[in-house]
């Protein structure tokens, strides 16, 4: 049992377990570092208590079907706002499952266990993204960019507009070099892609190929941006 909560103190998810009375019977290190509740006050205090108001709804009708046993096999994939004892607010997703038992009227629960991991960060990201495409869409200019092996990551409005495609395209798989007449190719490999890679930008004169094979003069900026994974190349904007 003590090395069982020497792991579950070393998880970076936050664990939860409650007993037959719904109150809070166990958290881990993770779980009071990240609400600021201890251990002690924890034992106080119901899942629910923590979840922010407009929540509780839905949460409880999740609790519902898992403590019933509607809900077989536990909650995958739950979704919920938990507030800190300072009020800040806790993006979260995780797991719930319930212990149940036979009851006088069917199935009786015993207890239930709650690991959720905060995905504040990553929702504070995908936010800032939304909100960037979301500019990006809007601007007059051609803005795309690519993945480390050369394939489209992201095409705005403008730039499919440039290039004579619909705004809906499916791009998946598509690579930009597609898009560019051989000498301007030959110098995006030759000059633009090594300044890049040294010096993180460049900007120059160049030329893009429509689908209906017009060429369009261009002056082109480019920017490098590192790839979460070690030793792979950049992503190119």
């Amino acid at each position: 049992l003590r090395l069982a909560e020497r792991l579950l103190d070393e998880a970076s998810d936050l664990v939860c377990a409650t007993g037959p009375d719904g109150l809070i019977a166990y958290v881990n290190r993770t779980w009071e570092r990240t609400l600021g509740y201890t251990a002690a006050e924890a034992v106080r205090l119901r899942p629910v208590d923590l979840v922010a108001p407009e929540h509780r709804g839905r949460y409880l009708e999740a609790a519902r079907r898992l403590t019933s046993g509607e809900s077989t096999g536990g909650v995958d994939a739950f979704d919920v706002v938990l507030v800190a004892r300072d009020g800040r607010r806790i993006a979260c997703r995780g797991r719930a499952v319930a212990d149940l038992e036979p009851g006088p009227d069917g199935v009786r629960c015993a207890g239930t266990r709650l690991v959720v991991r905060d995905v504040s960060a990553e929702r504070d990201a995908e936010s800032a993204r939304a909100r960037l495409l979301a500019t990006f869409d809007a601007t007059a200019d051609f803005v795309g960019t690519t993945c480390p092996d050369g394939r489209i990551e992201y095409l705005n409005r403008a730039g499919r507009r440039l290039l004579g495609l619909p705004v809906d395209a499916d791009l998946s798989g598509t690579r930009a070099a597609g898009f560019h007449p051989p000498a301007t190719l030959a110098r995006l490999r030759d000059e633009a892609i090594p300044a890049v890679l040294r010096d993180g930008a460049w900007t120059g004169e160049g030329a893009l190929r429509r689908v209906d094979g017009e060429e369009i003069p261009v002056s082109m900026s480019i920017v490098a941006h590192p790839s979460f994974v070690s030793g792979e190349a950049p992503y190119f904007s």
